[in-house]
């Protein structure tokens, strides 16, 4: 792992345990010091979504860019539609753009979209919400860009692929880490990052 992944895992890490203690303290009627920075030599992130529902893999992302948003990490997001989910990723700090494609498709056009799209953002990393396809892949790679993907749901043919060829990938689970590693997922491009609750 670059030292850009790394880094950018503990900052996932530290706030998904931070929120945690949040959480705690809320309970307890306490509260907890400011937090120390997370993130160092993080400046900018695209996020992609091309499921663009309400459910609880768009609150965990609208969850994790509030809090990279707040620690002085820009977020930009690309999402598949219009909606509830855009205002919600706007509310919390991140940038919206709507892609003008499926993002699973295989289209050349889709292709030159996102090459435009990262080149126009200029992100450090691109962070995959739920399986991408390998159009932002080819893309994130082809400007030298680490891949990491989030994975929320049991495997399929598609994202046993796609976490194949990601740089590094998050489960939401250690068992769902399981699942993956059972299907031939390399140990060391995976890490569990618990969803705060």
């Amino acid at each position: 792992l670059s030292f850009a992944k790394v880094d950018y895992l503990r900052a996932i890490a530290r706030l998904a345990e931070l929120h945690r203690e949040r959480l705690a303290d809320w309970r307890r009627g306490t509260r907890s010091p400011r937090a120390e920075p997370v993130g160092e030599g993080i400046e900018k992130v695209l996020f992609v979504s091309n499921p663009s529902a309400w459910s609880g893999a768009e609150q965990a992302l609208c969850d994790l860019v509030s809090g990279l948003s707040r620690r002085g990490i820009e977020c930009h997001s690309m999402i598949g539609r219009e909606g509830l989910f855009q205002e919600r990723l706007r509310q919390v700090g991140s940038a919206v753009t709507v892609a003008e494609y499926d993002m699973l498709s295989d289209q050349p056009e889709l292709f030159a979209y996102l090459i435009s799209h990262i080149r126009k953002e200029r992100p450090q990393i691109v962070h995959l919400n739920s399986p991408g396809g390998f159009g932002i892949i080819k893309a994130a790679w082809s400007e030298r860009l680490p891949v990491i993907q989030h994975l929320r749901t049991a495997p399929s043919h598609g994202s046993i692929q796609t976490a194949r060829y990601a740089d590094t990938n998050i489960a939401v689970s250690r068992q769902l880490g399981d699942q993956y590693l059972s299907m031939g997922l390399d140990p060391e491009r995976l890490h569990v990052v618990h969803d705060a609750p």
